[in-house]
């Protein structure tokens, strides 16, 4: 999908991915999202990997969005993880993370090859998802930014409401879920209850 020339990101980057993108409730099944080239998924993760990121029905697996989120998560604040808390809620200390040096994601996520880390970089560049800002040094679009939200919060471990139903409910009340802006600049993902 990367290429779709109808696909244009719109929404807010402090607003999870996945908004523009239809949503279907079925009686007797799975409650689907419905992306523009027409497909059905049952979850918003799946809908990302296979629409916006796969190459058809060979998108990357569960596996493949770890190392995606880890590598928009270094990018984003120098942390593999994003500390995911109520808007109002005081983030524990414990719950940041240390800053990592590229060295060590190299490393950590692509087994210590800098060739493999680079060109991960300009992948991620070319799907749009972040964007060259000084000679070796990406940061992230506002799609970038939004995908990195949707992969924290749909994690299994992120304890997050995520599921289809729960996302056409929101939609429903005319809401989406959305993080503090100030807090998320730093690094921590404060979900905004009231989000319109």
């Amino acid at each position: 999908m990367y290429n779709d020339p109808n696909w244009f990101f719109t929404d807010d980057p402090v607003q999870m991915w996945g908004r523009q993108l239809v949503y279907h409730e079925v009686r007797d099944g799975d409650d689907q999202v419905i992306t523009p080239d027409n497909r059905r998924y049952t979850s918003l993760r799946r809908a990302f990997a296979l629409y916006r990121v796969g190459l058809g029905d060979r998108g990357p697996g569960d596996e493949q969005l770890d190392v995606m989120r880890r590598t928009l998560s270094w990018l984003h604040c120098r942390r593999y993880e994003q500390p995911v808390i109520e808007a109002n809620a005081k983030c524990p200390a414990s719950a940041r993370h240390e800053k990592v040096d590229d060295r060590r994601v190299i490393c950590d996520v692509f087994g210590g090859s800098r060739p493999l880390f680079e060109h991960y970089l300009l992948h991620l560049d070319m799907l749009g998802l972040t964007t060259l800002i000084d000679r070796g040094d990406y940061g992230l679009t506002r799609e970038g930014q939004a995908a990195l939200i949707m992969l924290e919060l749909t994690r299994p471990r992120s304890g997050v409401l995520t599921s289809v139903r729960w996302l056409i409910y929101e939609i429903k009340q005319g809401k989406w879920i959305s993080v503090d802006p100030n807090r998320w600049a730093n690094g921590i993902i404060a979900i905004e209850k009231n989000a319109g």
